[in-house]
């Protein structure tokens, strides 16, 4: 009889927030952050949320799932428990540069420079200017995008009236270039230094 190998069933959004909530913070949990699964952010920024009482949910892209799927499922049953089972002040969706997401011309020709050796490459510094200020325009956009959706998903499905109501919602997105962590603020549609704004 041939034995067939089960697949590896991974921990649901609700058992890691409760992992993170039980191992990594020393107090209760003030806010989740969604937030993209690039390993660029591994060390600059998640180590900070834990030890700023957040919660830390990790999604391609930070991107919000809209479609039905068990994808869709797990997130929205995650938020709903962390939001009541902590009591949650903030949701916040965090986006950030260099993005692997989101790559420049630039870098895609970098990668392919890795293996091929007889790629052409050709840098232009004026060019990579022009393409790192669209990519930070494109990530930013993207980041207030993902808010929106999550605004409009708890709307629609009347959590704002359920759990939801005191919770604050936010958009935040890292620069890796400065270290500086910025948050969206709604009447200027501009990212502003954290400190500037609150939460």
């Amino acid at each position: 009889m041939i034995k067939t190998r089960q697949k590896k069933q991974l921990p649901t959004l609700r058992q890691r927030l409760e992992f993170q909530a039980r191992e990594r913070l020393s107090v209760p949990p003030q806010r989740l952050v969604i937030t993209c699964d690039d390993a660029a952010l591994d060390q600059q920024i998640i180590p900070l949320l834990f030890e700023d009482a957040s919660l830390v949910a990790r999604l391609p892209a930070a991107r919000i799932p809209t479609e039905d799927s068990q994808v869709h499922r797990d997130f929205w049953e995650g938020l709903q428990f962390a939001v009541a089972e902590y009591e949650l002040q903030h949701i916040v969706i965090m986006g950030h540069s260099q993005c692997s997401y989101f790559p420049t011309i630039l870098q895609q020709q970098m990668e392919r420079l890795a293996w091929d050796e007889d790629f052409d490459f050709q840098f232009n510094l004026a060019e990579q200017t022009r393409q790192v200020q669209d990519q930070l325009i494109r990530t930013q956009n993207h980041t207030i995008h993902q808010l929106e959706l999550l605004q409009d998903a708890i709307q629609v499905n009347g959590w704002d009236r359920r759990g939801f109501q005191h919770v604050g919602r936010h958009a935040w997105y890292f620069l890796h270039e400065s270290q500086w962590l910025l948050q969206l603020d709604t009447t200027s549609q501009q990212f502003l230094p954290l400190n500037q704004t609150g939460v």
